[in-house]
């Protein structure tokens, strides 16, 4: 044990050397960057993603909008940082991958944010080097700000709760935030003078709306989509609330999870991830939850387990932290604020095919006004001057 905190300490020291050397030599860029900035953009439009390519992160908020982007011919770049895969590999095994990791990603990120100078704007999800989490200055984010004119900087959950100061620095050199959520919103709005709102879009194509809504068995069929940490906290959340409705009614909760979970009191069908057939599970359940604590984390997060859900026209029963803005009680969504609310809402539901159907419906259509690709991608170019 003692050996091994030598030795991430020798290597968290290894790291700090070069990570001091690296801003030595953004510092120098920052103040060349009068020379460096180019009077005519090769690019109109720049795209740093902190999701990493193949994640579901990167595919949403990035990947789907590349047709939309070649239908207008907007001359775009997109720089990537690494592969998903490669990304969970750093974070597991020996400090040393780790902190080789973060060290490339930085020259990484270096050599991409001085290609800055070639776009006349840019787009960046939350910083632009990522994963780092006791960085303080955005030295990055300010050759950003001296290279090109327009830089739009994206949260879509409280990232800033684990790095603080660095977040609120980085808004200083920030043209335009954009936001998932109402929470996002009020909280940017107080440090930054223009911050928009920017729905996640979801490929409706994918989806297959239900077109009738009688139980397809006697059971109410709930439907839970997370990974194995968020399955945890719903059933911690919620549990005893799902057992005590079990006691009086059947029901059986699908889940989709990397890993099958069990809990006293509640019949569990789990599944593996599949895109081949996760629309279909979706359209054979009744009923999508959604439950989280209340906490600045929570109410900073955009749930896209319910954009799943409402692509689905599932009728939804959820906690009001980090959702979609469109949602509105008792029209296209039942919030739970209480035991009370979860076992009485589970009921209407289960005894009530006209009420699952009108919520299912509602939920759907408000996915396709607000948060189809079309709708999304319109939300996206309004966040710049002229794109």
């Amino acid at each position: 044990m003692i050996i091994q905190k030598i030795y991430s300490k020798l290597w968290y020291a290894y790291f700090k050397v070069f990570v001091l050397l690296y801003g030595i030599y953004v510092r120098t860029l920052i103040f060349l960057s009068p020379i460096l900035k180019t009077p005519k953009n090769k690019y109109k439009l720049h795209l740093y993603p902190y999701a990493q390519k193949g994640s579901d992160g990167y595919t949403r908020r990035f990947e789907e909008f590349f047709p939309f982007l070649e239908q207008d011919n907007i001359k775009f770049r997109v720089h990537d940082i690494c592969s998903d895969e490669e990304y969970k590999n750093a974070f597991t095994g020996k400090k040393s991958k780790y902190y080789l990791f973060l060290l490339k990603v930085y020259r990484i990120r270096i050599k991409q944010t001085l290609q800055i100078r070639h776009a006349e704007k840019a787009f960046v999800h939350r910083n632009l080097f990522p994963f780092y989490y006791d960085q303080k200055n955005p030295l990055l984010e300010k050759l950003a700000f001296k290279l090109c004119n327009e830089v739009v900087y994206d949260y879509w959950d409280s990232v800033w709760i684990h790095n603080e100061e660095l977040n609120k620095r980085t808004l200083q050199f920030a043209s335009t935030i954009s936001v998932a959520n109402e929470f996002l919103y009020n909280h940017f709005s107080q440090s930054h003078s223009n911050v928009k709102y920017f729905n996640i879009g979801i490929n409706l194509k994918k989806y297959l709306p239900k077109t009738e809504y009688p139980k397809l068995t006697e059971e109410l069929r709930l439907f839970y989509t997370g990974s194995p940490g968020n399955v945890k906290q719903m059933l911690k959340q919620i549990g005893s609330y799902l057992v005590e409705f079990s006691n009086h009614h059947k029901m059986k909760l699908i889940l989709v999870s990397s890993r099958p979970q069990l809990h006293d009191g509640i019949i569990i069908e789990h599944h593996y991830f599949k895109e081949s057939t996760f629309f279909e599970l979706l359209n054979s359940t009744d009923v999508g939850i959604y439950a989280l604590d209340d906490s600045v984390a929570t109410r900073g997060k955009m749930a896209m387990k319910i954009l799943d859900y409402a692509g689905t026209g599932l009728p939804i029963l959820a906690t009001k932290y980090g959702v979609s803005p469109h949602l509105i009680d008792n029209e296209n969504v039942f919030f739970c604020h209480s035991r009370e609310d979860w076992i009485n809402n589970l009921s209407c539901y289960n005894e009530n095919r006209e009420l699952r159907e009108k919520i299912g419906r509602n939920a759907r259509l408000m996915v396709e006004n607000f948060h189809s690709l079309k709708s999304s991608y319109l939300e996206f170019k309004s966040l710049f001057k002229a794109l």
